[in-house]
């Protein structure tokens, strides 16, 4: 399986905005994962509830912190990018800090 750069961006287009959007109203997703992105049957993307899959995050998340910042979401966000893009799925991908 293959995915082409547009296929890729005009999947993650939609979480950006929508992340953009929770960040304005000072709310944070808090549980990004690929379980979290999905495609309606009108092929809209749209960005699942944080309290939907919680056990889903583990590899994007350190489960230990309980300060869940904006930052968080998007360095999620660019793990799942790079799992997509490489199609391979890689526990170490979680950046500590």
């Amino acid at each position: 399986m293959h995915f082409h750069e547009e296929e890729i961006t005009n999947t993650f287009l939609p979480v950006i905005e929508c992340l953009a959007a929770l960040h304005q109203n000072n709310l944070v997703h808090g549980a990004l994962s690929p379980a979290s992105i999905v495609v309606t049957h009108e092929d809209e993307i749209r960005l699942r509830d944080w309290l939907v899959a919680p056990k889903e995050n583990i590899y994007y998340f350190n489960k230990s912190r309980t300060d869940i910042k904006k930052e968080d979401d998007w360095i999620a966000l660019g793990q799942i990018l790079i799992q997509a893009a490489t199609l391979k799925k890689n526990s170490k991908l979680f950046l500590e800090k």
